[in-house]
């Protein structure tokens, strides 16, 4: 006959079962309501305008056609007091608003950015409004990152642990903020996160350089980041994930190819086929400044500041160098993926003195499940597994 102990622990077991067999559901509903908050709740950021511009120029050439159609639709969908912000707030965002020719010249830097611009046209062709449709892709990779998220952090962890984790961050205010932004940031953020998935999980070498080459279409400086991890994976043969000559050579011409496609598509907006140049001699919030060496290293000064009190960035460079040094005695690929991601934050600033969460979400992902794989016996209920 059941005793009173035993009945309890029956209970408490399909408790248990009942809270297992429910976690994966709730948290798809939970990644799902974030997106959707994200999504009805969108930041309106200053890019919009330029990337709203180079949607519609896919259909028309005429840039007071282009400049009457975006600022119609902006005024139109986009609460008073924030367009006004981007209409008013600076001197060059005055001058855009009213001077076609103004906004034209912004477009080129946008339009290194073809995947999102693409995406972007594709749902403002089917329908949706020009505002909305330039922040579907970024909700979009939100929720498939947060589905890549969960699924690779299952490999290691108690599914509650994982799912509790991986809520955590999905709704950590750079990571949302991220997807509430008309920006190619969480596109490249997705498809980084997804290439290191392949390269580590699957030792799928196609899938690696396939979402490298993606990332570099949703942003070119990710070309760095992308030849980086190519040349280690040749250079350390000791490496489980090495590469040989005629594979990197492959990796390199494909990173190589899709950088000058891009630059040369957007040549036909005025600028040199060298993007970097162009970038830099046009990097300026106001339309009359030269950007000078003497501009430029006080720009670094003051972006300072906003970068270690305004940003994640300078926890991120400290949890990477605990990992670094957890790793010390052996380098495996994780410390290579590591010292790669922040050798590229310290090059990027360098060649771009303006840092936000945003450009570094991918990184911020790819730490999580480096830091998962690296100190997972420190957590309960952690399953058995040897990483690679």
């Amino acid at each position: 006959m059941p005793t009173k102990n035993s009945d309890n622990g029956m209970l408490l077991s399909r408790f248990n079962k009942a809270i297992i067999y429910t976690a994966i559901p709730l948290y798809i509903v939970f990644l799902l309501y974030c997106g959707s908050r994200a999504f009805k709740n969108p930041l309106f950021n200053g890019d919009i305008l330029c990337y709203m511009a180079l949607v519609v120029s896919l259909d028309d050439t005429s840039s007071s056609t282009i400049h009457s159609t975006v600022y119609a639709a902006a005024k139109k969908e986009i609460p008073a007091y924030r367009y006004k912000e981007l209409t008013e707030m600076t001197a060059k965002r005055n001058e855009m608003a009213n001077t076609p020719s103004v906004l034209m010249q912004e477009l080129p830097f946008y339009a290194v950015k073809p995947f999102y611009v693409i995406t972007t046209y594709f749902f403002y062709k089917i329908g949706i409004s020009l505002t909305l449709a330039t922040l579907l892709p970024s909700i979009i990779a939100y929720i498939l990152s947060g589905l890549l998220l969960l699924y690779w952090s299952l490999r290691y962890l108690h599914r509650v642990l994982a799912i509790v984790l991986c809520a955590i961050l999905i709704s950590w205010d750079p990571v949302i903020n991220t997807a509430r932004l008309s920006t190619p940031d969480f596109l490249s953020a997705f498809f980084l996160f997804a290439s290191v998935f392949f390269l580590l999980e699957k030792g799928s070498k196609p899938l690696t350089y396939l979402f490298f080459i993606l990332a570099v279409f949703a942003r070119l400086d990710n070309v760095l980041f992308g030849g980086l991890i190519i040349i280690i994976l040749f250079l350390n043969k000791k490496l489980p994930q090495r590469i040989n000559l005629r594979q990197t050579l492959l990796a390199i011409f494909g990173l190589v190819i899709s950088s000058f496609a891009i630059t040369f598509w957007v040549s036909r907006l005025g600028w040199d086929i060298f993007f970097l140049k162009s970038f830099t001699d046009k990097l300026s919030y106001d339309s009359n400044m030269v950007y000078t060496k003497a501009v430029y290293f006080k720009t670094i000064g003051l972006t300072l500041k906003y970068t270690f009190f305004k940003t994640q960035i300078p926890l991120f460079l400290i949890v990477c160098f605990l990992t670094l040094l957890k790793n010390k005695s052996k380098w495996i690929i994780d410390n290579w993926l590591i010292l790669s991601m922040m050798s590229i934050v310290i090059i990027r600033y360098f060649l771009y003195p303006f840092t936000h969460n945003r450009f570094y979400t991918g990184f911020y992902l790819i730490l999580f499940m480096l830091c998962i794989r690296n100190y997972k016996n420190f957590f309960l209920h952690t399953k058995e597994k040897t990483v690679g």
